[in-house]
């Protein structure tokens, strides 16, 4: 079986982008949303925000396989980037919560 789901291209250009994208870009953009997170109160406005970064960061994904830069195996369905994208952006906000809760009980503590 062959569980490879996705293939960089070897062309250093391509590859040095797809560092970027995988490493720079896509984290700063879930750090702004979290950012973003925290300056609202409407849960309807986060909502919107969690459609609006699943969508940009959906869209670089397509866009890099569109360009070569990656490719996704053949059975590879857009569904399976959007979902994983809500799930990256779902577990990173509980990661905040629980590591706020944390900070704030070792600043009481201390």
């Amino acid at each position: 079986m062959n569980y490879k789901l996705i293939e960089v291209n070897t062309n250093l250009f391509l590859l040095w982008s797809f560092v970027i994208n995988r490493f720079v870009l896509m984290p700063l953009l879930i750090i702004w949303l979290l950012d973003l997170y925290g300056s609202v109160r409407s849960f309807f406005f986060k909502m919107i925000l969690t459609v609006t970064f699943t969508a940009i960061l959906t869209g670089i994904e397509y866009l890099s396989d569109w360009l070569e830069v990656l490719h996704h195996a053949e059975p590879w369905q857009i569904w399976w980037t959007v979902v994983q994208w809500k799930a990256i952006i779902f577990i990173t906000y509980l990661f905040k919560i629980w590591f706020r809760s944390v900070f704030e009980k070792e600043v009481k503590t201390g």
